[in-house]
């Protein structure tokens, strides 16, 4: 009886309003498809979610909630962002209101039609909502203002406005815009930390949740047989990882063995250290009784069409797989080319698509590592749940350009120029330096591929492309304008004013008119009456 109230509530509402049985009965129908769509989207399985919001929409095919879910699948999973606009727009007219308006921006966004993005941002504002939903609305006006270098008067009012509603939400414990949002504008790096640990409270909540609905814990820490609390592992010397630099430096990263750790565990120290030298490039040292370092990696995905992703692959063959066992694990790896790829570059690698934060965290442990490595931190596709159940002795925080905020994560790996050691006070985490860089960049790996000639040859047409002289020196922004602001332009001009030969090269958008126009009123007293042709003809749409 209590299963089947919500259908019966439709129904009546239905019957009320002067439909038929018949109407009631559909509505019902489609309101539990629609349910089951957001349960199996919040799992990753993405074809049943849109199975089941296809038979929504064949049950009510003018529902603005079922046509918003297929766009969001579509868009959000696999990537058909220009499909999914068409479902937007009929969810917006069908039922205008804040949440149908933002998905339209949002699709608008996916497309780089901004300047619809921020008309769909700003009459979603005009409707009541949650402060958390209007908060996020608000944000995404203030981030697409920022993109098309438009309307700075207003761009402070508004970026006040998101101070003032963020402090409420966190004043009443409820999930403010996500730390990788925030740090795209120019919010004090007190407000993303206030905002990072927000979140991090909410996710180590959410995972005790979890654990007590399910009647599930994890051991912490990890204990094998013949091994006591307080002790470390039976041969344990110590052991480290690295990844370096090449031939002349390097850097590691390693979990030693054999120590009292903190929090009373044995074995949970860490430690890192640069090293010089030719050809040093990664070391590890193996206890006497020859017992391999076992590294956790854990993502999303390993997929190497992601720029991120080919940072690191210097990072697996440095590990000398004698003295280290490296374990992948990725919640989302839909591509057979990327599962084959990792399958390749690492010794193990486990799938953890379909699977809750707690049975991720419960694979984890069950590998019994002696570190885990995660590196989504607080991008979109982050899922911190996973590190708050604690599924490893020593948990680091890699890749991401932020602290975890007290989310799990023991160590915050890092180098002094991304993170300058006066400024550690704004992560929460242990530093563990890496010098001189924190990524592996190893490029010649990466790019094995292609041989030298190919590039010369690419590069000569670049430069007879665009009129270059040979001795020009190029300046890349490539950050979508989503950092721009008047002082930062300004910036730009005095470069490109003071010296000849510099070309600026920035990512435009379809719909941007050219944003040297924008910003003249902030170049202050420098003005940059001949920046048409550099900027119009050097300009690159990526």
């Amino acid at each position: 009886m209590i299963r089947a109230l919500p259908w019966l509530v439709c129904a009546a509402l239905l019957l009320l309003c002067g439909g038929t049985e018949e109407d009631a009965y559909m509505a019902s129908r489609a309101e539990t498809w629609l349910n089951l769509a957001s349960v199996f989207e919040q799992r990753g399985r993405t074809t049943d979610a849109l199975r089941a919001a296809r038979t929504c929409l064949r049950l009510q095919a003018e529902d603005a909630r079922c046509l918003s879910m297929q766009g969001r699948i579509l868009a959000a999973h696999l990537g058909y962002e220009h499909v999914s606009l068409g479902y937007f727009m009929r969810a917006a007219s069908i039922a205008p209101s804040l949440p149908s308006l933002m998905n339209l921006g949002l699709a608008y966004s996916h497309v780089y039609d901004n300047r619809r993005a921020g008309e769909a941002y700003a009459a979603a504002l005009e409707h009541e909502e949650s402060i958390a939903v209007w908060s996020q609305c608000l944000f995404r006006l203030c981030e697409v203002k920022q993109m098309i270098c438009e309307d700075w008067g207003g761009q402070e009012e508004r970026m006040s406005m998101l101070r003032r509603t963020t402090e409420e939400l966190i004043s009443k414990g409820m999930k403010p815009i996500s730390p990788f949002l925030a740090m795209s504008l120019p919010l004090p790096p007190e407000d993303i930390l206030a905002i990072t640990r927000a979140h991090a409270h909410l996710a180590v909540k959410g995972a005790e949740h979890e654990r007590q609905s399910s009647n599930q814990s994890l051991p912490f820490p990890v204990l094998r047989a013949g091994e006591r609390r307080g002790e470390g592992r039976k041969g344990g010397a110590g052991a480290g990882a690295g990844a370096g630099a090449g031939a002349g430096a390097g850097a590691g990263a390693g979990a030693g063995a054999g120590g009292a750790g903190r929090e009373g565990v044995g074995g949970a120290g860490a430690g890192a250290g640069a090293g010089a030298g030719a050809g040093a490039g990664a070391g590890a040292g193996a206890g006497a009784g020859g017992r391999r370092l076992r590294v956790v990696y854990l993502s999303a995905t390993f997929d190497p069409n992601k720029l991120m992703n080919g940072f690191l692959r210097d990072v697996w063959w440095r590990h000398p797989t004698s003295q280290v066992e490296v374990h992948c694990v990725a919640w989302d790896m839909r591509e057979e080319g990327g599962r084959r790829w990792i399958r390749e570059q690492v010794e193990h690698f486990h799938s953890a698509e379909h699977q809750s934060d707690l049975g991720v965290a419960q694979l984890v442990n069950a590998l019994h590592a002696h570190l885990l490595v995660e590196l989504v931190g607080w991008y979109p596709e982050q899922r911190s749940g996973i590190v708050a159940h604690r599924p490893c002795r020593v948990q680091s925080l890699y890749r991401f350009i932020g602290g975890g905020g007290g989310r799990g994560d023991n160590l915050y790996i890092t180098d002094s120029t991304s993170l300058p050691p006066e400024l550690v006070g704004l992560v929460d985490e242990k530093i563990l330096y890496l010098q001189p860089l924190y990524l592996a960049c190893g490029h010649a790996r990466t790019f094995a591929q292609a041989a030298a000639q190919q590039l010369s040859r690419h590069r000569e047409e670049f430069v007879s492309k665009y009129n270059l002289s040979k001795d020009a020196i190029l300046i890349g922004a490539l950050n979508k304008y989503y950092k721009i602001s008047p002082e930062l332009w300004s910036t730009w001009c005095n470069i490109l004013l003071s010296h000849p030969r510099v070309v600026l090269i920035v990512i435009r958008y379809r719909d941007i008119q050219r944003p040297y126009h924008s910003a003249r009123h902030g170049l202050g007293r420098r003005p940059c009456p001949d920046l048409g042709r550099p900027i119009e003809s050097f300009s690159r749409r990526l």
